[in-house]
């Protein structure tokens, strides 16, 4: 009996020693890269188009089957391979520099043994890339009715996340909160195309700009808003304006009020730059508002990214507003150095353009 309890001792122990070992070493995978056709001819049932009878391009989803997902949205498909059509980049960098394929291991992944839909995206903490990137991603995983049980996010802390979240009908239970350098592979992955990529040319399509406007933009005829606004980024971490105090001077006098938008409710910044007439503002993800104004607003833009990060101008043009750019002066700046760093307004080129 006390050999049988030594041997079944030895059992448990190296059982455990395995496990610890299979918990800790690291998934090898020789990523390659595959388009959306390529995957529908080898899995024609994994890939669901969405019309919505508009002449934008087509959106799908696609479901990959024991499917992997890293941190921030990125997916990896059973067969290792990163699925380029919703391969999550960097202000629409070249798949070939998706940083997927240079990694030479992964953490041991988390098995679910459950349907994640993943809404991820690169700089989801960002208002922008959270309204145009992920949200859309959400009305696309409801049109197609496929069932699912958790919605895959990577950071939600911010309070517009968890507003727009529950204004779509998403309940907190049914998110899946990523972290830090989890792997996770899923029973099956629902993921949605992602809409929006001005960098690659793909613009605003017709169908996200009404589903913004149908979900956010309330008629509230009881309150007064300013006809004209200057957007404050006084309280911003970065690219905030040196001179702003100058620059509001010449701009109070002409019936601009101040606006600082991350001290307000999602709904209440829509419907602010919807009755807004005149707009003046650094560039910044606040900007994305301008899917709610009407057509023929003036925007004045501060931009200091001498045209390499135009989305702002393409999203004005789509929604037919008047739209006006000021240079700052960036000094040699690298884009990365313009990014981080504050920025200084010549007040007479605001002037002119007035």
């Amino acid at each position: 009996m006390q050999r049988f309890a030594i041997f079944l001792s030895i059992i448990l122990i190296t059982a455990a020693s395995f496990y610890f070992f299979q918990d800790k070493r690291k998934l090898s995978l020789p990523l390659k890269t595959t388009t959306l056709e390529e995957y529908k001819e080898k899995y024609p049932k994994n890939v669901m188009y969405i019309d919505f009878n508009t002449s934008d391009p087509k959106e799908f989803i696609v479901i990959l089957n024991n499917g992997y997902v890293f941190e921030d949205g990125r997916v990896i498909t059973e067969g290792s391979e990163i699925l380029e059509d919703v391969a999550v980049l960097k202000y629409g960098g070249a798949i070939k520099d998706n940083p997927l394929l240079k990694k030479k291991g992964f953490p041991e992944p988390k098995k679910v043994g459950s349907t994640l839909a993943v809404i991820a995206s690169n700089g989801e903490e960002n208002y922008y890339h959270w309204v145009f990137h992920v949200l859309p991603r959400i009305k696309l995983l409801q049109e197609s009715k496929i069932p699912f049980d958790k919605i895959y996010i990577y950071n939600i802390k911010y309070r517009y996340q968890k507003e727009s979240i529950r204004l779509l009908g998403i309940d907190e239970d049914k998110i899946y909160i990523g972290k830090e350098n989890q792997f996770i592979q899923a029973e099956k992955l629902l993921v949605p195309s992602i809409a929006v990529k001005p960098a690659i040319g793909k613009l605003f399509p017709k169908w996200v700009i009404s589903f913004l406007n149908e979900k956010f933009l309330i008629n509230d005829k009881n309150k007064q808003f300013p006809e004209k606004i200057f957007v404050s980024r006084s309280k911003a971490f970065s690219r905030r304006i040196i001179n702003e105090d100058e620059l509001f001077k010449i701009l109070e006098p002409q019936g601009y009020k101040k606006v600082f938008l991350e001290d307000l409710h999602v709904r209440e910044q829509a419907v602010i730059f919807h009755h807004a007439k005149e707009i003046v503002a650094a560039h910044g993800s606040g900007l994305s508002n301008l899917v709610f104004c009407k057509p023929g607003t003036k925007i004045v833009e501060i931009n200091p990214f001498d045209g390499h990060r135009e989305p702002y101008k393409m999203l004005a043009g789509q929604m037919e507003l008047s739209y006006q750019d000021v240079d700052t002066t960036t000094n040699g700046l690298t884009p990365h150095q313009v990014e981080e760093d504050d920025i200084f307004v010549d007040i007479e080129k605001v002037k002119e353009v007035l």
